[in-house]
């Protein structure tokens, strides 16, 4: 919730310092949040999803351009690894 939508009897009844810091911890509370670890596709998967859809809108000579095979390589390196 933003200032501006505060009407003005919000504002009489609670300190701008207050409501500064409910904000700010609302605010920290959300980033928290976004940064939790979830559920997504593995690396494998969004690569096989990536190429398919990059093939299809990415003119042949320049996907021809693009080391594939590099990356593909990348990809199942960091999975031997782990």
């Amino acid at each position: 919730m933003g200032f501006a939508s505060l009407d003005a009897t919000v504002l009489s009844g609670v300190g701008t310092a207050r409501l500064a810091h409910i904000a700010l911890i609302s605010r920290l509370k959300e980033m928290v949040r976004w940064l939790r670890p979830k559920k997504t596709h593995s690396l494998k998967q969004l690569w096989t999803i990536a190429t398919a859809e990059c093939r299809r809108i990415i003119p042949e000579q320049d996907w021809n351009a693009i080391d594939v095979g590099f990356v593909q390589r990348c990809i199942e390196r960091v999975y031997s690894i782990a």
